[in-house]
């Protein structure tokens, strides 16, 4: 499912909602620009509740590597351009997704 419109915050949790419910052999969820760090890691622990890898994209991806390592997952990736996330999920692609 691909739903590329910006979107307040709050809708968030309804998107996380429907993806949990949703049978696939692998679950992707890619973030854009989350107005903040605290904002982001909280939306990281919830993603990865329900999916396989959990993408953000946007200026403040940077932080991600950091989060990962301190939450000790391999699940999780951070990219500055949405030509690099593309890449990756095109390298990276898992049959069924």
């Amino acid at each position: 499912m691909l739903d590329s419109h910006k979107a307040p915050y709050w809708t968030i949790v309804e998107g996380l909602t429907f993806v949990k419910s949703v049978s696939a052999p692998c679950k992707t969820i890619i973030f854009g620009t989350i107005p903040t760090i605290r904002a982001q890691r909280v939306l990281v622990i919830a993603a990865l509740e329900v999916a396989d890898r959990v993408i953000f994209v946007g200026s403040h991806a940077g932080h991600i590597d950091r989060l990962r390592r301190g939450i000790g997952t391999d699940r999780l990736f951070g990219f500055q351009t949405t030509y690099q996330a593309s890449q990756f999920v095109d390298s990276d692609e898992i049959a069924g997704e």
